[in-house]
């Protein structure tokens, strides 16, 4: 069952960021779609993934994340 995870990331500070931190979301396994706005730092992805996935994924690439 998909379920929706709400994300505050920081470090997406040019649109290349913002491009690399979609890139990463839409590869986690149970990922069914990722939305995100850089103008509020935020990300709601829609999947089975797990926040803990998400969140570990993009701290790899150098984000500070954390479930809202």
């Amino acid at each position: 069952m998909s379920e929706s995870i709400k994300l505050s990331i920081t470090g997406m500070n040019c649109n290349g960021r913002v491009e690399d931190a979609d890139n990463i979301l839409n590869t986690v396994e149970g990922v069914d779609f990722a939305v995100i706005s850089q103008d509020d730092n935020q990300a709601v992805i829609i999947g089975t993934a797990s926040a803990l996935s998400l969140i570990t994924a993009l701290e790899a690439a150098g984000f500070e994340v954390k479930e809202i």
